[in-house]
This record gives structure tokens, sequence and C-alpha cells, in this order.
């Protein structure tokens, strides 16, 4: 939280684990300073053993994407929707 305050950058993404992310979402969206930034936070499922697969990639990616296209607020990006 810090370091989205004090940064005077607009856009940010955070990479965060998915069990307490609507968590995280609401703790920054209640202690943010400037309410003209974009806080996204993205992350992905851990694999279950044997699949090699994750969708941290594409959700980066989305994230990426979305950076320069929402509103200011504090969003999840997650399997190409933005919540």
């Amino acid at each position: 939280m810090n370091a989205v305050n004090s940064s005077p950058a607009k856009k940010f993404i955070v990479t965060h684990g998915t069990y307490t992310m609507p968590d995280t979402a609401r703790f920054i969206k209640a202690n943010i300073k400037d309410k003209n930034k974009v806080v996204i936070l993205t992350g992905s499922m851990v694999p279950l053993k044997g699949f090699d697969s994750s969708d941290a990639q594409f959700n980066l990616g989305y994230a990426i994407a979305q950076v320069e296209q929402l509103l200011p607020g504090v969003y999840i990006a997650m399997n190409g929707v933005s919540f």
C-alpha cells in the first residue's frame, strides 16, 4: 500500500495469490489516497499435481492490456474479465 500511495505513477499491476485477492482489493480501495490511480490485482491458479499449464501468463497479459483501458479504481483481472 505504501508503494502505491507514495509513487507518482498512476497505473499499477499487482500479482497476488487468488485466495485473498478480494480482501486485498477492498483494503487498497479503502486506503488509497489518490483516487485517480488504476490498481489491478491479478494472479493464477496453482495447477494441480500433474498439470503443467497455468493461467498466469494470460492473466498478466490481460492485466497489462486493461491497465490502459480502465477508469481509475481498484480491479481484479482474471480469466479475461475485470471485476
